[in-house]
């Protein structure tokens, strides 16, 4: 299966799947939250991005192999995203 990446980007407030293994190629999708007030974004926003992108891959048929700036999700949303990154692994299967 192909492998795609997903990048949270704080400085560019977006979430984007990009494909290859590192995230090293042509960008497959991109969520811009511009429009979003100029206080930071919420963890569960950037939850709702990383959820968008997910499903994203899997209708592109792509293997998320890492995700990017996890940090921008609170520890125990992190745990949530653990759960339905293996969720998505193992449907690829």
């Amino acid at each position: 299966m192909r492998k795609a990446c997903i990048e949270l980007s704080d400085s560019m407030r977006s979430a984007s799947l990009v494909a290859g293994d590192l995230g090293g190629g042509r960008c497959l999708y991109f969520f811009d939250m511009n429009d979003e007030p100029e206080s930071d974004i919420s963890a569960e926003r950037w939850q709702k991005a990383l959820g968008i992108c997910l499903d994203k891959a899997e209708e592109l048929k792509y293997e998320v192999s890492r995700i990017r700036g996890k940090h921008l999700i609170s520890e125990e949303e992190t745990k949530k995203v653990a759960m339905m990154f293996e969720r998505v692994k193992n449907a690829n299967k």
